[in-house]
C-alpha cells in the first residue's frame, strides 16, 4: 500500500485526525513560547522552546507517515482545527504555570489517543507498518508530559 485511497477509510481519516491532533499542540505550544508573559523565568522559557522544538519534529514525523499513504497534507489551519480532537486555546495564556497546565493536559490526551487499542492506527497497524512509528511517537509524548509534569512541581 502506498495511497491513503488503498487505506480503508477509517484508517486514512485516523491519520488525517491524528497529524491535525499534532499539528494544533504545535501551534499551541509555538504560540505559549511567543506568548509567555515577561514576567516568566528563564527555564520556562527553555522549556517551552524546547517543546516547540520537539512538536515541531513531530508534526514533521507525521506529515512524512501521511505523505508515505497519499499527496501530501495542506497545512491549513482551519482544515485541521475542524478535524482535531484538541481544541485550540482560545485567548492570550496569562501565566507560565498556565501554559505548561494546558500543553501537560494536551500531552496527556494524545497519550490517551495513542494507547487506545480501539484506534484503527492501532488494530491494523502492521498493515500500514506503524507499529514502532505509533510507540515512539507515544514516548515523545510521554517524556514531553514528564517534563512539564517536573517543571510544575
Amino acid at each position: 500500500m502506498n495511497n491513503t485511497s488503498d487505506l480503508p477509510e477509517e484508517e486514512s481519516s485516523a491519520l488525517e485526525m491524528l497529524l491535525a491532533d499534532e499539528y494544533v499542540l504545535y501551534m499551541r505550544t509555538r504560540d505559549g513560547s511567543r506568548n509567555i508573559p515577561d514576567t516568566s523565568s528563564a527555564e520556562a522559557q527553555d522549556l517551552l522552546q524546547r517543546q516547540c522544538a520537539s512538536m515541531g519534529w513531530i508534526v514533521a514525523g507525521v506529515s512524512k507517515m501521511v505523505r508515505k499513504f497519499g499527496p501530501p497534507p495542506s497545512f491549513v489551519s482551519e482544515k485541521f482545527i475542524a478535524i482535531a480532537r484538541l481544541s485550540r486555546h482560545s485567548g492570550q495564556f496569562t501565566s507560565q504555570n498556565e501554559i505548561v497546565k494546558v500543553l501537560l493536559n494536551d500531552h496527556e490526551s494524545m497519550i490517551r489517543v495513542l494507547r487506545n487499542h480501539e484506534s484503527p492506527l492501532m488494530r491494523r497497524r502492521s498493515i500500514i507498518n506503524t507499529a514502532e512509528f505509533m510507540t515512539g511517537l507515544l514516548k515523545q509524548h510521554e517524556e514531553l508530559a514528564g517534563a512539564l509534569k517536573e517543571w510544575l512541581e
